[in-house]
Parts: structure tokens; C-alpha cells; sequence
């Protein structure tokens, strides 16, 4: 059974959460031109990057019930998840909640 009252609340329902992927979405050049590299991958996990000269996005899915911890040179010490406002924290690699999606944008944008 769906609770489909979750879908009326502006914050956490479907049209809440689809405005503002569309925003972050808008106010980043890397998710909308950025060239992409992956980062990660693991049974129910997929990290990648998209970045520009001037940009760079970290996401990260993790679409199994249990966190996990991926480990990728990430060129960068922390950043923002753009989805929460929460600062994130490379070191250590980053845990991924289970069901979860970050948008992280990096500190600084470290060009090889």
C-alpha cells in the first residue's frame, strides 16, 4: 500500500523533491554540460562526477537498504550535498545511506 498523502507535502513529496532537483540542476553548469567520469560503482551503488572548468558535482545512489562506504579519489577534502545543505566529508570515503541520492558540490574544482 502507497501513502500517497507524502506526495501532497511540498518538502518531501514527489513535486517537492523534483522542484528542487530541478534548481540544483539549473544553477549547475556541470550537471547540465559537464563531462562525465564514474567514480564508484557497486552492487545497488553508482558514484560519478560531471565537471567543468568552473563546476564540479559529485552524485552518489545508493539504491540497496543498507549504507555503504565507497572510496574514490574525490580531488577534494569536502563539500555540500545541494540536495540537504549538508556539509560532507571525503575522508574516510563517503557513506551513502541506503535509498538515498546525493548532489555534492566539491569545495574546490582540482583539474588534472
Amino acid at each position: 500500500e502507497v501513502d500517497v498523502t507524502v506526495l501532497e507535502e511540498p518538502s518531501r513529496g514527489f513535486f517537492g523533491i523534483g522542484s528542487k532537483l530541478a534548481k540544483v540542476r539549473e544553477g549547475s553548469p556541470a550537471l547540465k554540460y559537464g563531462d562525465y567520469l564514474q567514480l564508484a560503482i557497486a552492487p545497488d551503488v553508482l558514484v560519478f562526477q560531471r565537471r567543468t572548468n568552473e563546476d564540479r558535482i559529485i552524485f552518489a545512489m545508493n539504491c540497496g537498504d543498507n549504507e555503504f562506504t565507497a572510496h574514490f579519489d574525490a580531488q577534494a577534502g569536502c563539500g555540500i550535498d545541494l540536495i540537504t545543505g549538508d556539509s560532507v566529508d571525503f575522508g574516510g570515503g563517503l557513506t551513502i545511506q541506503g535509498k538515498t541520492a546525493m548532489i555534492i558540490r566539491t569545495e574546490e574544482v582540482s583539474l588534472p
